[in-house]
């Protein structure tokens, strides 16, 4: 086995044995302080309540843990990726990401995230934006599809036009798209063009009154 990768296993085989050792009081004396105790085996839902309690460090090292003593769990292949990008590690998340993918290619929810999250990564822009418009290929009547392209574009520098047309385009077919009208305001608001990105604002807002985001 590749030296590099043995190395790997037996760090993470070392985590797993120290987090299962932890003394009960360990875990107990994080109640103390408002954050639920965690007691028992390591399992993927006490991977997420540390995800969930803001204990990022723990919750990076259970998700490497439980992947490492089972490499296709994609629960906790997926906790690992939302945690490195969570710590702003978004090197480490793409990879994260390119193994559940791997795990599970036909599962197009996680493609599309994966997509996002590799865009993160200024050399791997053009492989996502590759990736979208392939799954537009593959679904070209998929709004989803089609909102995914305009956001990436929308997020690459030198793609704004291409971007505005898609949502124009987008809006033009229904005036109530409030993702698309959220996209198509980011775009107008990052040009200065602060009159037209609050009309399109107000527009999302409308047609979605419960997006948190949009009001926001």
């Amino acid at each position: 086995m590749n030296t590099r990768w043995t190395g790997l296993l037996s760090f993470r085989t070392a985590v797993l044995l120290i987090l299962m050792l932890l003394p009960a009081s360990a875990w107990a004396a994080a109640g103390e302080a408002g954050v639920p105790s965690f007691e028992g085996p390591l399992d993927v839902a006490r991977a997420y309540r540390l995800y969930d309690a803001g204990r990022l460090e723990e919750a990076e090292a259970a998700f490497l843990a439980l992947t490492a003593e089972d490499p296709t769990n994609l629960d906790a292949q997926e906790g690992l990726t939302w945690t490195y990008l969570t710590r702003g590690k978004h090197e480490e998340a793409a990879r994260s990401a390119d193994s559940r993918l791997a795990l599970a290619p036909d599962d197009e929810q996680w493609r599309q995230r994966w997509i996002e999250i590799i865009h993160q990564l200024p050399a791997r822009r053009e492989e996502a934006i590759a990736a979208a418009e392939a799954l537009l290929k593959k679904r070209p009547d998929d709004l989803g599809a089609k909102r995914l392209r305009g956001r990436l574009l929308s997020w690459t520098p030198g793609r704004e036009d291409e971007a505005r047309e898609l949502f124009d385009a987008l809006i033009a077919e229904n005036g109530r798209d409030a993702e698309a009208l959220y996209g198509r305001s980011e775009i107008a608001r990052w040009a200065g063009d602060y009159e037209t990105a609050n009309r399109l604002l107000r527009r999302a807002a409308e047609a979605d009154p419960d997006n948190k985001r949009i009001r926001a």
